[in-house]
């Protein structure tokens, strides 16, 4: 690729390097009678858009546009040029005009840099160069020490960046003076190890660079970092100070990662804090976040009075708040009660990129990438000895296990009424899909349930190490305090009925339901699907094929419990003209150029057009089909009948309008 630029007049470039003068002004930048608003950083990142690429802006204001014309950009790739833009001076008044040039690059392992130059219809001089630039995804991390991570690693590559550091003494002031791109490491400029890991994950499975900006401090409680005398703390501050002077244009994740110190310090108020940061959050970040992700903390050795309901507030974040999300860190290995070794930090990073992997990069491997998600809790029955846990996917349960002369049994980590003192009399736990079912010794009376201790100081084996209910991947569910327990639902009766060859079912209220789930199956089937949910004791199924036999349930359902299923069973005759009546649906009516016709049962037969005077116009036949579709486009527009003729001579009429 050729570019033409005038030659360079030797005379002002020598002029200039003598009398100009680079300052810096906020976020202007200025070179001789230049003055550059946005300019690129040598080693800069630029947060890419959903196409793969960054804008580059270029823009600022010229106090000679008599003698010069405009500006331009040569845009190299790993020394290549790439790309050449061009602006023209515009006048903002008589001592200024404006430009701006928005060069893209692409988000990849390359290297991008960028000359400036002042030009007229002659001459051309260079005004800035800037190396060493990429596109790539920003994640910002804060917290304590968990998000801190210092541990040693040997990862380093030019592509996994830092924006400026943190300062390491405990006073921590706010300086601009610092506003580098630089590597990322697990010193001088801390990204920890998990977000040092996590990087390079990146880097390496899906080639795109990364910058982390980490603006961790360890042992700091949560009210240290947002507020200090009323306003935002210099914690607080300063990475947003780091954030603002690195012009992200977009954060992937801004992870969240406390609570073990106030934990320790039983703070009570706990939501009423993470509120007041989060206020800040919305004022600072949320335009440019897409979102946020809560650690819920591991169990602690320390004693905790609030460490169960601090746990419990971070799993609920992501109901209270948009934009965000939480993320378990309980049962990650290496624990050791409050921090975690390398293995347990490199966890974490894997974990988090599987999360992160199919909203931001190319994997379409979406099963089990959070935790489990405890959705109710109920009685089976009135006998109040079988509980019932449902959660957001399926779920295991794990066999007791023996250290030393100690049986681990998931069995004892489950609390009556957020009492730990007082453990579930649980003397089987089993796991069905999405649902963990408890078998209990005695009735108990339960308004809340908790599962895992405060802390594991107290317990014959401390860290705690388990046992967990976990998904499919091995991830150990979220923790879980003072949750509400349902009452049992009385199963509904279920009645299934043939009349005029469409099934009816029916069954009498339930007291609390709010919804009934309705689901069929093929009789020799093993598996049901789900019909509807509805809020009625009545059901039609417009959907069955003839001479089959069916088996159908329905259960009760409110937010806090379910029934048991209840099931019924039919066997269909032929399909009667009154069933293919009620199935038989067309549309869009009125239609323009085509009309879907979807029958209900599978069907053979022929489908016709008539005029309203009964001239038919239109015919076309089908084999074993749920649906069809007529064209229309050379119907005038008008009035007609469309009839369905099975081959067994059921023969049902309905009128469409043609536009």
């Amino acid at each position: 690729m050729k570019y033409i630029v005038p030659p360079l007049t030797s005379l002002l470039f020598i002029l200039l390097t003598i009398t100009s003068v680079v300052t810096s002004h906020a976020q202007s930048q200025h070179v001789g009678w230049v003055v550059f608003d946005q300019l690129p950083k040598n080693y800069q990142l630029y947060a890419r858009g959903d196409d793969n690429t960054a804008q580059v802006p270029i823009t600022g204001r010229s106090s000679d546009f008599k003698n010069w014309n405009y500006m331009s950009v040569i845009t190299y790739r790993n020394g290549q040029p790439i790309s050449y833009h061009r602006s023209n001076f515009k006048p903002l008044s008589a001592s200024q005009a404006s430009f701006e040039m928005y060069p893209t690059i692409k988000a990849e392992k390359a290297d991008y840099s960028f000359e400036v130059y002042c030009c007229n219809a002659t001459d051309s001089i260079p005004m800035a160069q800037c190396k060493d630039v990429v596109a790539g995804d920003i994640y910002v991390i804060y917290g304590q020490s968990n998000a801190n991570a210092i541990l040693g690693s040997p990862v380093s590559d030019k592509y996994i960046r830092t924006f400026s550091k943190t300062p390491s003494v405990t006073n921590v002031g706010v300086s601009e003076a610092d506003t580098s791109w630089i590597n990322a490491a697990w010193t001088v400029s801390p990204v920890g190890y998990w977000g040092l890991e996590l990087q390079n994950l990146i880097l390496q499975k899906y080639g795109i660079p990364t910058c982390v900006i980490n603006g961790a401090f360890p042992g700091t409680s949560l009210d240290e970092l947002t507020y200090f005398q009323g306003q935002p703390s210099n914690y607080y501050k300063h990475l947003q100070l780091r954030v603002s002077k690195s012009h992200a244009s977009r954060i992937r994740a801004f992870f969240f990662y406390q609570g073990e110190n106030d934990a320790f310090i039983h703070t009570a108020n706990y939501p009423e804090l993470f509120d007041k940061l989060q206020k800040l959050w919305q004022k600072d970040y949320y335009p440019i976040v897409d979102e946020f992700i809560v650690m819920q903390i591991d169990v602690p050795f320390l004693v905790s009075n609030t460490g169960s309901a601090i746990r419990e507030f971070q799993r609920k974040v992501p109901s209270l708040y948009e934009k965000m999300n939480s993320f378990a860190t309980v049962g990650q290995p290496g624990y050791d009660g409050v921090h975690y070794n390398s293995q347990g930090y490199s966890t974490l990073a894997n974990r988090l990129l599987r999360y992160l992997a199919p909203k931001h990069y190319t994997s379409t491997d979406i099963q089990g990438l959070r935790a489990p998600d405890i959705q109710k809790v109920y009685y089976k029955d009135e006998t109040a000895t079988q509980l019932v846990l449902e959660f957001d996917q399926p779920v295991h349960w794990p066999s007791d296990s023996l250290i030393g002369f100690y049986t681990l049994s998931l069995k004892n980590f489950f609390y009556i009424n957020g009492n730990e003192s007082n453990v579930l009399p649980i003397t089987s736990g089993s796991a069905q899909e999405n649902q963990i079912h408890l078998k209990l010794s005695r009735p108990v009376a339960l308004s809340s349930l908790t599962y895992l201790p405060s802390h594991s100081q107290n317990l014959p084996i401390s860290p705690f190490i388990g046992p967990y209910i976990k998904n499919s991947r091995g991830l150990a569910a979220f923790t879980f305090h003072q949750f509400p327990v349902g009452n049992a639902l009385a199963t509904p009766t279920l009645e299934a009925r043939i009349q005029n060859g469409v099934v009816r079912l029916s069954w009498p209220a339930v007291d609390g339901a709010e919804v009934y789930r309705i689901e069929r199956r093929l009789t020799h089937s093993a598996t049901f699907e789900t019909l509807a949910s509805v809020d009625q004791t009545q059901f039609r199924d417009l959907t069955v094929e003839a001479q089959q036999s069916y088996t159908y349930r329905v259960k009760a359902i409110s937010v806090h419990s379910e029934s048991a299923y209840s099931q019924a069973e039919v066997q269909t005759s032929w399909i009667s003209q009154e069933y293919l009546n009620q199935s038989l649906r067309m549309g869009p009516n009125p239609a323009s150029d085509h009309l879907s016709v979807t029958f209900g049962p599978t069907l053979s037969g022929t489908l016709q057009i008539y005029t309203l005077q009964g001239a038919l116009i239109h015919q076309q036949s089908f084999t074993q089909q749920k649906t069809d579709e007529l064209t229309l486009s050379q119907l005038q527009p008008g009035t007609y009948v469309l009839s369905l003729l099975t081959n067994e001579g059921v023969k049902v009429s309905k009128r469409f309008i043609k536009l």
